[in-house]
């Protein structure tokens, strides 16, 4: 664990057990020290165990429970996760009587044209699909919103 600090102006410097050495900014210990409002030697020990230079054990007794638990699982599912689970939105349609009158309309006109063979409205307020000869058409009655001003 913690063997001995000693603060050299603007940073303390850290001996650990083992023999190593950190060294951090004395103005984020004092930062932590009046946040958390802990003694120095107590704000060292929690930087060192923030940067994993020492491992609290109760800590990671509670990550293995969690583990098991799968509680962190739900917590790193995407957002493409999720979506999958939600129901889907059924869509629903205005009835717009001038779009169904208007396709109405051109497929009697189209239907009037000579050659004009398999003519299927295929929604009655958007789209017409037929065929002249070998080749097939489609006619989308797009309506546009009117421009905001």
């Amino acid at each position: 664990m913690l063997k001995d600090f000693t603060r050299d102006g603007r940073i303390i410097t850290v001996t650990l057990d083992d023999g190593r050495v950190a060294k951090v900014e004395s103005a984020f210990i004092d930062r932590m020290m009046d946040n958390l409002d802990i003694d120095e030697e107590e704000a060292v020990l929690t930087w060192l165990e923030d940067e994993e230079y020492i491992i609290n054990e109760d800590q990671e007794e509670l990550n293995a429970k969690a583990k098991d638990n799968k509680v962190l699982a739900s917590l790193h599912r995407t957002k493409g996760d999720r979506k999958k689970a939600e129901m889907p939105v059924r869509r629903t349609v205005k009835e717009n009587p001038t779009k169904e009158m208007l396709i109405s309309a051109i497929a009697e006109a189209v239907a009037a044209l000579e050659g004009v063979s398999d003519l299927v409205i295929e929604n009655k307020g958007k789209i017409i699909t037929f065929a002249i000869g070998e080749d097939n058409f489609k006619i989308d009655l797009i309506q546009k919103r009117k421009p905001k001003n």
